[in-house]
């Protein structure tokens, strides 16, 4: 469990090396909450934006890729990566579909710990990987990711 990024956080001078972690508000399973990766927060709207979550469901604009069950710093993109493109008003981008298994005794959402490649409109490559799905308190829709280029 991971309690919610302030909007005002600033992000710590290795970041772009060894990752960033936010935890987005996702809990409105009406509403995308538009996030900038670039900026390292949630956004007000949907200007600049490079992944979108709503409850479980992530979508990215741009493409995106999944890199399988692997260590996050060594995640790298290959040549023959297969990405899957944004379709409009998709509910999830079927390349990041499945980030979690889900358990039928306790009903709780676990990520399956993949790293997923996005590769944004702008042409610049991030690494992501769901870290967890819930806050403090059990409350379901705080979606945690961790990020970095991928250099």
């Amino acid at each position: 469990m991971f309690a919610l990024s302030a909007p005002t956080r600033t992000r710590a001078p290795s970041w772009m090396v060894n990752g960033d972690t936010l935890t987005v508000d996702a809990t409105d399973g009406e509403q995308w909450r538009y996030v900038s990766l670039s900026l390292g927060r949630a956004l007000d709207d949907s200007a600049g934006w490079e992944i979108a979550v709503r409850r479980h469901n992530i979508t990215a604009a741009g493409a995106l890729a999944d890199l399988g069950k692997v260590q996050f710093e060594d995640a790298r993109v290959p040549p023959t990566t297969v990405f899957v493109s944004f379709v409009a008003r998709e509910n999830a981008n079927d390349a990041i579909k499945r980030w979690y298994s889900y358990s039928f005794v306790t009903h709780l959402l676990h990520s399956q710990g993949h790293v997923y490649a996005l590769r944004a409109r702008d042409g610049r490559l991030w690494k992501l990987q769901v870290l967890g799905y819930y806050c403090p308190g059990l409350t379901a829709g705080c979606l945690t990711i961790r990020y970095a280029p991928v250099v």
